[in-house]
């Protein structure tokens, strides 16, 4: 009972105690509140906020080049002069882009005697359409140029504008204009010691009255390529070689009136400088030797270019290659006949050629006999002519003959 009384009596002490430590606290907090201790505590909260506004204001006048650039062009000049970029920097600049807009443009629409390079003599209405093409291009660039940066500008360019080189390779086409500055300059570089290399053998031969020696010029030519190779890639190297070796001229003479496609001119291109790679690397050490390896090649270039190419197509190539066929087609031309006439015409003086030299050269025959043979081929010859042409057409080609024969 004592225990239990004591126990309720601290328990009512505590009750207490508690009760007025709660009341003192509230009557001290109004006093807290206006104390200048707690306006100090404030201050951080609004410190941040202006360190947080003042890193806004930072981050905004960050430079980019983006706030500078601009697809519309004179807007774009506005932009450099703002921040204060020198005139000579931006005319170099708008120069440059302005030059590389129109360098797309005349690729889509431009096609010089490079872009037909399996032509030995480009498309006369193709090649009017694209210089039309390019001149208005040019007069258009020349314009915009001239709005944005003045008249003064094209002294400028005409003063700054490198020295165009008057010989050596061309890199036209989408491949080749896109090779970087230094590979172009390496070359040129070497194609002109090819050049001047083969010069001063030629020269050195001439001297000691002796013709270039093919394994010299096979030996210099196959320095070229190794350089060139080099330099380039599969593709870069086969469109140069289309454009700028001596083979590509000479394939595309052979090929004059075979009217070639452009794959049909790769076709024949590759096959024949597979083979003068080979000769380039030819083992061979003397001039007879070199010869006879380059017609073992001949051999093996007609059985890839009739697989290649087709029997039918094959066949046309093999008669283009006749300087008989491609003079007899000529004068098909300049006779105005149909294309086809071109082969019946050249059967006729093919077979009239042979019939003269078996007669010319035969010794059974007697001088009265060889002249009356020959008289009697000739009147063949005339007779089938006549029925080919027709008579207006015979008697054009009996003059355009007699005035070629007393020329000679």
């Amino acid at each position: 009972m004592r225990s239990r009384y004591w126990l309720g009596l601290s328990v009512a002490l505590n009750l207490l105690l508690l009760g007025l430590w709660w009341r003192e606290t509230r009557q001290e907090a109004p006093v807290a509140v206006s104390s200048p201790a707690p306006k100090e505590v404030v201050r951080p909260v609004v410190f941040p906020a202006r360190v947080m506004t003042t890193n806004i204001f930072i981050q905004t006048n960050t430079f980019h080049w983006k706030q500078v650039e601009s697809d519309d062009y004179f807007q774009y000049v506005a932009n450099l002069r703002a921040i204060g970029c020198p005139e000579s920097t931006i005319r170099d600049i708008i120069v440059a882009d302005v030059n590389q807009l129109y360098a797309r443009k005349r690729a889509a629409v431009i096609t010089t005697e490079h872009d037909q390079w399996w032509r030995l003599e480009p498309d006369l209405e193709i090649m009017t359409r694209s210089m039309t093409a390019l001149e208005q291009l040019e007069r258009e660039r020349r314009q915009l140029l001239r709005a944005l940066l003045g008249p003064e500008w094209e002294a400028q360019e005409r003063a700054s504008a490198p020295e165009q080189k008057a010989a050596g390779p061309r890199f036209t086409g989408p491949v080749l204009s896109q090779l970087p500055a230094t590979t172009i300059s390496a070359i040129y570089d070497a194609w002109e010691t090819l050049q001047r290399r083969l010069a001063e053998h030629v020269r050195e031969q001439a001297e000691m009255g002796r013709p270039p020696d093919p394994l010299v010029s096979a030996h210099l030519q196959r320095e070229y390529r190794e350089r060139l190779e080099h330099l380039l890639n599969a593709e870069q190297l086969e469109e140069f070689l289309l454009r700028n070796s001596p083979l590509a001229d000479r394939a595309r003479g052979m090929l004059q009136g075979f009217d070639a496609s452009p794959e049909e001119f790769r076709a024949i291109f590759r096959t024949l400088d597979k083979a003068e790679r080979q000769l380039m690397w030819a083992t061979v050490t003397t001039p007879e030797a070199y010869e006879s390896q380059r017609r073992q090649l001949e051999k093996q270039m007609e059985a890839e270019l009739q697989r290649q190419l087709g029997r039918e197509r094959f066949q046309e190539y093999k008669l283009n290659q006749d300087p008989v066929f491609r003079d007899t087609r000529l004068l098909a031309e300049e006779l105005g006949v149909p294309p086809e006439t071109a082969l019946p015409l050249y059967e006729i003086r093919k077979a009239s050629a042979e019939e003269e030299a078996a007669i010319r050269t035969n010794p059974n025959l007697t001088p009265d006999e060889r002249t009356a043979a020959l008289e009697t081929m000739r009147e063949q010859r005339e007779a089938a002519l006549r029925a080919l042409l027709g008579d207006s057409t015979y008697e054009t080609y009996t003059k355009r003959r007699e005035s070629s024969s007393r020329s000679q």
